[in-house]
């Protein structure tokens, strides 16, 4: 069986005002490996991807990535070891092209050269997909928006993606697309999904052998 990448170990949030927003989350996710998480709207689910985001500190608990101990104080921060969070609704700059937001985030010196277009296209190959990367990103429907975010992700070097609700606003071709992709590169690049939702089928499909 893979080693872990991420171990969550008792995380909890409790805020100034007593309110527990998480209690005793504990979990694995394996490497190369899709991981479900299900719960419904109020469970806790957002609170813990910020955490393990960067975008808030735990109160008490403990998170191991890659055999060491964490606690982010960003998203930055988590972003530069190898963790992206793809959101429900999509944080994509809607007037550049789909080409300038993929490498937006990324430290990598690819914009505006011949180098770019050759990284896009291996980014492509890795989920099977295709798109136009000079295409306006406001101008595309957000099943395709939904799939710049991963190549987003993919261009930053994630080695896990934490996927909040990604399906919640797709139609059931593009929630296919999108699924494939997961499968794709859990199986060609060894990436780690840690996908969330609340709708059990999803679940079952997405995280059977």
């Amino acid at each position: 069986m893979n080693e872990p990448v991420l171990s969550v170990r008792r995380l909890e949030k409790v805020y100034p005002n007593g309110t527990a927003a998480l209690k005793n989350a504990t979990f694995d996710v394996a490497g190369a490996t899709i991981h479900g998480l299900i719960g419904a709207n109020g469970a806790g689910k957002s609170t813990l991807i910020k955490i393990l985001s960067g975008a808030i500190p735990a109160s008490g608990g403990q998170i191991v990535w890659c055999g060491e101990s964490r606690a982010w104080r960003s998203p930055a921060d988590a972003a530069a070891t190898g963790i992206a969070t793809i959101h429900q609704h999509i944080p994509l700059a809607g007037t550049l092209s789909v080409r300038e937001n993929v490498f937006l985030a990324s430290a990598e010196p690819w914009r505006n050269s011949h180098m770019e277009r050759i990284r896009f296209e291996e980014l492509l190959e890795a989920v099977g997909y295709q798109i136009d990367p000079d295409a306006i990103v406001n101008d595309l429907p957000i099943g395709r928006r939904q799939m710049v975010s991963i190549l987003q992700a993919l261009a930053a070097n994630a080695r896990l993606l934490i996927m909040d609700e990604p399906t919640a606003s797709l139609s059931d071709a593009e929630r296919s697309i999108v699924f494939a992709a997961i499968r794709r590169l859990r199986d060609s690049r060894g990436t780690s999904i840690l996908f969330i939702s609340h709708f059990l089928d999803e679940i079952m499909e997405l995280c059977r052998p």
